[in-house]
């Protein structure tokens, strides 16, 4: 990451570059199969930063989860 880019800018490049990709992702990291049920758009009222990366609701062979990103 250069100087010249802030970090906001790089995390919304990484997302729209993994847009659609999130159950390949979640299954190469956690090694787990599930389907997105949908994105969630949480805010945190309390962290200088307001906005999540990327957390999804989804559905696995074990039950409902939520899955986090950074």
């Amino acid at each position: 990451m250069t100087d010249d880019m802030p970090k906001d800018k790089y995390d919304t490049t990484m997302k729209e570059l993994f847009t659609d990709s999130e159950e390949d992702l979640i299954r190469f990291f956690c090694q787990i199969e599930m389907q997105v049920i949908r994105q969630l758009n949480i805010k945190f009222p309390l962290v200088e930063k307001k906005r999540s990366d990327l957390i999804l609701e989804c559905r696995t062979e074990k039950g409902p989860a939520a899955v986090h990103m950074e």
